[in-house]
């Protein structure tokens, strides 16, 4: 129902929220169902001190299409975001 879907997308508002803040790692946040359906542009979008430049760096690095959703991504393309992400954080 229309009432599900909302409850959907604040559930996926607040996952992108805490990524943004700190406060759940990249890897919970893939794991969970709602962000099964997120585009991987929004959710790497979503780290924290990452921006559109960056995104744009990931998604090509990673051979990930625009509008590739989460769910959509291969081992070797999620094993791969997980590296990017690590490496960016230890810099």
């Amino acid at each position: 129902s229309q009432c599900q879907e909302l409850v959907k997308e604040w559930r996926k508002y607040g996952v992108k929220r805490d990524l943004k803040e700190g406060r759940i790692d990249l890897e919970h946040a893939i794991a969970l169902p709602v962000m099964q359906r997120v585009r991987v542009r929004d959710l790497i979008r979503a780290l924290p001190g990452v921006g559109e430049v960056a995104t744009d760096e990931a998604m090509a690095k990673l051979s990930i299409a625009e509008n590739r959703r989460v769910q959509g991504l291969g081992a070797n393309q999620l094993a791969g975001l997980l590296e990017w992400w690590d490496a960016r954080n230890k810099k």
